[in-house]
């Protein structure tokens, strides 16, 4: 699995996944660079969406969904990029930056996501991006 699909699994499986999400016939024609911008505003969302809804599992899952579904052009974009070896070795790299960047964040919102990581509706989510992603 390359760096970039394991950051947004390990994301989902923790329900760490509307920042702009874009459709289907722009995210074909998205450079990897843009793609990596879109990642890093999606991170932000879901950022956002764990540090809103703390007490709110539902709520938090639905805030996950609709990031989900407003990044599914993205998601694809990306995995179509990773077949590139010259990209998948840019994306992996930059990713790694941006987890590094992110982390102090993302540590800082994973109390809440732990107390929902039962909850059903979250799991569904946490499905839904999954089949996205093989």
């Amino acid at each position: 699995m390359t760096r970039i699909k394991l950051i947004l699994v390990s994301l989902s499986v923790l329900a760490l996944l509307a920042a702009s999400g874009c459709g289907k016939e722009e995210a074909k024609s998205m450079t990897k660079e843009q793609v990596l911008e879109k990642i890093k505003a999606m991170m932000s969302s879901v950022v956002e969406a764990a540090n809103a809804n703390k007490d709110n599992c539902d709520g938090l899952a639905d805030a996950m969904s609709k990031i989900v579904d407003d990044n599914k052009a993205v998601a694809m974009r990306a995995k179509e990029l990773e077949k590139d070896a010259e990209a998948k070795k840019w994306l992996d790299e930059q990713s790694k930056k941006m987890m590094e960047e992110l982390g102090p964040k993302l540590a800082g919102m994973m109390g809440s996501m732990m107390k929902c990581k039962d909850n059903e509706k979250l799991k569904k989510v946490n499905e839904k991006f999954e089949e996205l992603m093989k």
